[in-house]
């Protein structure tokens, strides 16, 4: 019976950890294929400002980067030595009683209820573990951020300034838009709370304000009264024009939103990947332009990135999926490679100012 037991609880260690292990393996898969496909095609821009970074403050923080993978190495490894030595054991169990010395029966018990124990508490309690960040991990997060993510931004343009903390009235202000351009339809019930990790803001050199967010976005439950979880992580862009156009085209995958207001548009390239609605059809495609959608065409081709666009008023709207994209590393050593696809996104988000800028400067409203 106790055998039946520990099959049992292994069983259910394996069906709580496997999912958690593949979903972790496939975004680490994703994560290096998208950033060694892109980071073939860097430009000289990148390595200069690569090479502009100090190195004294990259080496203080690999410093701390390798004592936090040496410290979670251990404690994995121990966790895999402790769950075999006590697998071993339950499964010969009942063989060992057949064998051991009667004086030794509650001794090999009592080891047989604490192997039992630790498979069944010990599995959920690393994956917890595993999940929740220590407080060490946090101050180095922050450390890698203020040491080199924000000298990169700088180093990018010096107008351009990076913030690890939104305050709250900001924070409100994002929740209100998000729901209003309805980024939130794969939410059931709708939004809780939107935590703001990362802002790079800046007024472009086109006047254009601009704001770059790393967030994630939480749904409740029970009309409000359960915590829900997090069903998107990812990038918030926000450019804000000076001229306004009262209008509302929503730009998406092709097959996320109903055909409801469908825009027919002149590119097949651009229609293969995406969706675009507007009640105000001609406005539409006079906003979208041969350069704007070819812009938004090869920045998903390239980095195989899935993200929604709003036209609202007089500003745009890029909710850009790229979990895990910006994980900062722990077992692995800090190098230019990681920053790409924030270069690859700053460089995104001040094209498109560019050209929407450009169009909006043609169109007479």
């Amino acid at each position: 019976m106790d055998l039946e037991l520990f099959y049992g609880f292994l069983l259910i260690g394996i069906v709580v950890i496997l999912p958690f292990l593949g979903q972790t393996i496939y975004k680490k898969y994703k994560e290096l294929y998208i950033r060694n496909i892109a980071y073939e095609d860097r430009d000289e821009r990148f390595e200069e400002i690569c090479s502009n970074l100090n190195d004294e403050k990259i080496a203080k923080v690999e410093q701390v980067r390798k004592q936090i993978r040496k410290k979670k190495i251990f404690k994995n490894m121990a966790f895999i030595f402790v769950l075999t030595v006590c697998s071993i054991f339950n499964i010969n169990y009942e063989e060992l009683t057949k064998t051991m010395p009667i004086e030794l029966y509650d001794l090999y018990k009592n080891a047989h209820i604490f192997c039992l124990s630790a498979i069944q508490f010990g599995i959920p309690l690393w994956v917890i573990s595993t999940i929740i960040k220590s407080e060490k991990i946090q101050k180095y997060e922050k450390q890698y951020k203020n040491s080199i993510l924000s000298t990169f931004v700088n180093l990018y343009d010096n107008n351009f300034l990076y913030k690890t903390e939104i305050e709250m009235k900001k924070r409100y202000q994002m929740q209100c838009e998000y729901v209003e351009n309805k980024f939130w339809l794969n939410a059931a019930g709708g939004i809780d709370y939107i935590d703001v990790q990362n802002n790079i803001s800046s007024r472009l050199k086109n006047n254009t304000m601009m704001n770059i967010y790393d967030i994630a976005v939480q749904k409740y439950e029970d009309g409000g009264t359960s915590e829900g979880e997090i069903f998107f992580k990812g990038t918030y862009i926000v450019l804000e024009f000076n001229k306004l156009v009262a209008t509302f085209v929503r730009i998406t995958e092709n097959k996320f939103i109903a055909r409801k207001n469908k825009v027919e548009l002149d590119s097949s390239e651009f229609e293969k990947y995406f969706d675009v609605n507007s009640k105000d059809k001609i406005l539409a495609v006079r906003i979208l332009t041969a350069d704007v959608m070819q812009l938004l065409v090869d920045f998903y081709k390239k980095y195989h990135l899935t993200f929604e666009i709003v036209f609202r008023d007089n500003k745009v709207y890029i909710n850009l999926h790229t979990e895990g994209t910006f994980k900062i590393p722990i077992y692995k050593k800090i190098n230019k490679k990681q920053l790409y696809l924030y270069y690859a996104i700053l460089e995104f988000t001040t094209n498109l100012s560019k050209e929407i800028n450009k169009v909006l400067n043609e169109i007479e409203l």
